[in-house]
């Protein structure tokens, strides 16, 4: 069933203010910090926005009028947000304008050249660079219309979406689930182990690698003794493992340091750790590579035909074939986390809109302004207003029906994907996606087939990614 589309997201900003050196300077900075929040809570409303309309742009959004609703807090949020519309005397679309390939450079096309059909674009922190570079995002902390206090906005977007001191999107959402790992319940009862252990050593915090190797060295088996082995441990496509053992130890391909410049941590000793771990599955026999003639999905076909007991794929593979007619009855748990890390963890996936500086500061402002009333209720984002009439009713619920639907187990969903989405201590910000040019799939092959150690392969990747790190803070005017 299609599901609806619902813009989630909105702006915000964080005002950082330079130290002073005289306690009078910092007062003064202070109070007028205090005296700017205060004019932006305080600026006019519009009541009547005169049938202005708004298009949002992004690349994924199916037609609005034909979709169905899959849930009733899908379809709540579509009448209330159609409501504010006819209140305030607007309309609002979401456009989808281009494929994934093409949108990074369609954007600053369209604003270059002047196109005023769009007015606001939405931006997966991987297409947003390019705009920036050519200050073609208007920055939000220019604007009059919104209240940096409020919590609707994502303080983790606010951090993504900041240089120097310009803030350029946001986006209203907590996070979004990232990757976890998918597990085959029968193959670990074969092996003589609990199908839920995977969620109670979630649950009491002992989702340890340790813990990890000790279910592949029983579940991977020869089952006909020919030398051969019949059932993997682990295995995964696209380097979902090598990036998911990085983040399980607490580490990231790229940070940002106090100035906000992007910075390559592949250098440090958390992220050899985690790629080192990855040549352990491989020289143990546990991990499954690409078996000669497989397909580009051999991991995903192994796994839904019933032979590889755990694979390490984002949340939304739920709603592929190869989770839909798994042969197997399956769960999903956080990755196990390493010895640098404090327990489980992922990295955030931040996305947010931008309005085009091809606008008056006046439209700007009503598009906010617009833009904010639609976000008060949003399907899958958290900060909610539970103060809206109706809402109240979903408060508890809402995030299961958001989230949900995309999973069959109770225990992925009240456990693991009630952690990701709310619990702010599995969050782990990494800013690889940002730079183009950066390579953080290319790291699998070569370790788990033995063909470089993971020290050999860490230091062969670095220097293509420095550069493009370096590249990408010039990008920005760092």
């Amino acid at each position: 069933m299609k599901k609806i589309t619902v813009i989630l997201l909105a702006f915000a900003m964080m005002l950082c203010l330079a130290a002073c050196g005289e306690e009078t300077q910092q007062q003064s900075s202070a109070d007028t910090e205090g005296s700017t929040q205060e004019a932006k809570k305080d600026v006019e409303r519009i009541t009547d926005f005169e049938g202005y309309s708004i298009t949002v742009a992004d690349w994924y959004s199916e037609d609005e009028e034909a979709t169905e609703f899959s849930t009733s807090w899908q379809e709540f949020v579509h009448d209330y947000n159609k409501s504010v519309m006819d209140k305030y005397n607007f309309t609002y679309q979401v456009k989808n304008i281009a494929k994934t390939g093409d949108y990074t450079e369609l954007v600053p096309a369209k604003i270059l050249s002047g196109d005023t059909d769009v007015q606001l674009y939405y931006f997966f922190q991987g297409y947003i660079l390019p705009s920036i570079s050519q200050n073609l995002l208007w920055d939000l902390n220019e604007l009059d219309s919104f209240d940096p206090t409020d919590e609707k906005w994502s303080k983790i977007s606010m951090d993504t979406f900041t240089f120097g001191d310009k803030l350029y999107a946001v986006d209203v959402a907590a996070t979004e689930p990232r990757i976890g790992m998918f597990y085959n319940k029968r193959l670990l009862q074969d092996a003589g182990l609990d199908p839920d252990l995977p969620y109670d050593l979630q649950k009491n915090g002992e989702w340890t690698w340790a813990k990890f190797e000790e279910i592949c060295a029983k579940v991977t088996k020869d089952k006909n003794n020919d030398g051969i082995t019949d059932v993997w441990a682990v295995s995964s496509t696209y380097g979902n493992m090598a990036i998911s053992a990085v983040w399980s130890n607490g580490a990231a391909f790229v940070s940002k340091d106090e100035n906000g410049k992007f910075v390559d941590t592949t250098d440090t000793t958390e992220f050899l750790q985690a790629m080192e771990w990855l040549q352990k599955l491989a020289e143990n026999g546990w991990f499954y590579s690409k078996p000669e003639g497989g397909s580009g999905n051999y991991a995903l076909e192994a796994f839904q035909n019933g032979t590889l007991a755990f694979l390490p794929y984002n949340y939304w593979l739920t709603d592929d074939v190869y989770i839909k007619e798994c042969v197997d009855d399956w769960g999903w748990v956080y990755c196990p986390y390493g010895p640098s890390a404090n327990g489980v963890t992922m990295s955030v996936q931040c996305n947010g809109f931008g309005i085009p500086i091809n606008v008056e500061k006046e439209e700007a402002e009503k598009i906010f302004q617009a833009f904010d009333l639609m976000t008060d209720l949003t399907t899958k984002g958290s900060n909610n207003d539970w103060t809206i009439e109706g809402a109240d009713e979903f408060k508890e619920t809402y995030w299961q029906e958001a989230w949900g639907d995309v999973m069959k187990d109770s225990r992925a969903v009240e456990e693991t994907l009630y952690s990701m989405v709310f619990d702010e201590s599995t969050w782990n910000l990494d800013y690889y996606r940002m730079i183009p040019g950066y390579n953080a799939t290319n790291y699998t092959s070569d370790i788990i087939n033995l063909k470089k150690t993971a020290k050999e392969k860490v230091e062969e990747m670095r220097p293509a990614n420095v550069a493009a790190v370096n590249s990408a803070n010039v990008l920005v005017g760092e």
